[in-house]
């Protein structure tokens, strides 16, 4: 660092000089990080990467490094609609892991199945509660209200079942 002061300068004239040799190395610096531009610090940073993002674009990379060239290209195929046939050779039946043998190849039967035993198991309805959170105090409300339910439906089940053995019985 050059001062331009004398050696006997007083303390004010180097402090002085000091500050201005301070304030140009502040103005260099920023102008080696954000470009010769009247903008402000945010707008010229965001401009400068920008132009980093431009640049890797045109290279055909990304943060996570080149990208795979393929030669693919995207074509529309016609696939089997709800009412044809797969097609399965008897000799190409696959076996599901209930251990059960698919006989049928008639794709919309197969989806229809499937969806009678979700809405059986009631697997959407499970997927929507767990969806979103529920507070614990909601859920030990409805898991007194759903045992409540089960023991009316029990209820019910026995008088009824009363009833039609004493219909039955002829009486």
């Amino acid at each position: 660092m050059e001062f331009t002061g004398s050696p006997n300068a007083s303390g004010s004239s180097v402090w002085g000089d000091v500050m201005t040799h301070l304030v140009k190395a502040n103005e260099t610096a920023r102008l080696q990080v954000y470009g010769v531009s009247n903008d402000p610090p945010d707008i010229a940073w965001k401009k400068r990467s920008d132009s980093i993002a431009g640049e890797l674009r045109k290279a055909g990379t990304d943060s996570y490094g080149p990208r795979p060239s393929t030669n693919l290209q995207a074509r529309r195929v016609k696939g089997p609609t709800r009412n044809d046939s797969v097609g399965l050779n008897d000799a190409e039946v696959p076996v599901v892991s209930s251990g059960r043998t698919v006989t049928s190849t008639d794709f919309g039967r197969a989806i229809v199945r499937l969806n009678q035993i979700l809405q059986r198991n009631r697997v959407r309805q499970e997927w929507r509660r767990d969806k979103y959170f529920t507070k614990p105090t909601e859920l030990r409300y409805q898991l007194r209200s759903r045992r409540h339910r089960q023991r009316f439906a029990a209820a019910i089940r026995r008088k009824v079942q009363i009833v039609q053995a004493i219909q039955r019985r002829g009486m």
